[in-house]
């Protein structure tokens, strides 16, 4: 999906020691670095972030999707997404808050939730150089920093620079939307891939995909061929459930049988063996690996 450049030599990040996963946070905040929480392996995220890169490039993976970040580069995660660097050059760096759960609903509350949708489906946008946009999303990074110092009134800053924050991004949208108009090809395949985000834990067959779509299973393999070269939607589904488990084997003490059971897997054998088949190792030796690194 991305054109195609010469990539500098890229390095893998290093793992934390401590990263939470399903966790929220308990206030807004703001940090500078170059997402260190999130280099090894995926985490699922209970709160959200809004990410700018400033400087170097990365290969970013929230599951089914995999994004650039270059310069310019903004990612709008909402709670409950999954996060991975899989590759970053050494001198890549980004601005980013986090949001609580409860912060994002209360604001988002009152805008149209079809803008809310396309926030959440669209999560990536790549602001021309020497744009407006851009100049926009450094500034809200800056009032972001601001508001999280705290003082006074500061839950009822923080409360209104996120609804005020969304509300930027809503009125955005015309812009983005008109540089580069989805084809109905386009349009479907993002809402599959929104579907599969939202629906994988529970369903995994392509065929209640084209339902969901009220297309046929395909024309849903015809719209993945063209969106997405070399994929079939049952690739895609299966990319997104081997990230869940991973997240999952990476940052909680479940069992793989409590795994299989919430990601809808008759057993645990069947988990075990799928998630062998995808990645090479057992569900058991990969915990083992994730956490001796």
């Amino acid at each position: 999906m991305w054109d195609s450049v010469r990539e500098p030599r890229m390095r893998t990040g290093r793992c934390m020691d401590t990263v939470r996963q399903e966790g929220d946070t308990e206030s807004m905040t703001y940090t500078e670095g170059a997402l260190e929480p999130f280099r090894r392996y995926p985490v699922r995220i209970g709160y959200g972030v809004n990410i700018l890169c400033m400087r170097g490039r990365a290969d970013v993976s929230t599951g089914i999707e995999r994004y650039r970040m270059e310069p310019g580069a903004q990612l709008l995660l909402f709670p409950g997404a999954i996060l991975h660097v899989t590759e970053a050059e050494e001198e890549f760096g980004v601005r980013m808050f986090a949001f609580p759960a409860a912060l994002f609903h209360e604001a988002a509350m009152p805008i149209d939730a079809g803008h809310i949708r396309y926030l959440r489906d669209e999560p990536f946008y790549l602001h021309p150089a020497g744009s407006g946009s851009g100049r926009s999303a450094v500034l809200w990074m800056d009032m972001a920093r601001d508001v999280c110092r705290g003082g006074a009134y500061g839950e009822i800053a923080r409360r209104n620079f996120m609804q005020g924050f969304l509300v930027s991004m809503c009125r955005e949208i015309p812009v983005k939307t008109a540089s580069a108009a989805p084809s109905r090809s386009e349009a479907i395949f993002h809402r599959f891939l929104s579907l599969v985000r939202s629906r994988c834990a529970e369903r995994h067959d392509a065929a209640f995909y084209a339902g969901e779509l009220c297309i046929s299973l395909r024309y849903l393999r015809a719209v993945t061929a063209a969106c997405a070269p070399g994929k079939t939607p049952k690739q895609l589904i299966d990319e997104q459930l081997v990230a869940e488990i991973q997240a999952l084997l990476y940052a909680s003490d479940l069992s793989v049988t409590q795994i299989a059971d919430r990601l809808n897997f008759p057993d645990q054998s069947c988990l075990s063996r799928f998630f062998r088949h995808k990645t090479g190792f057992s569900p058991y030796r990969y915990r083992v690996h994730c956490r001796r690194h």
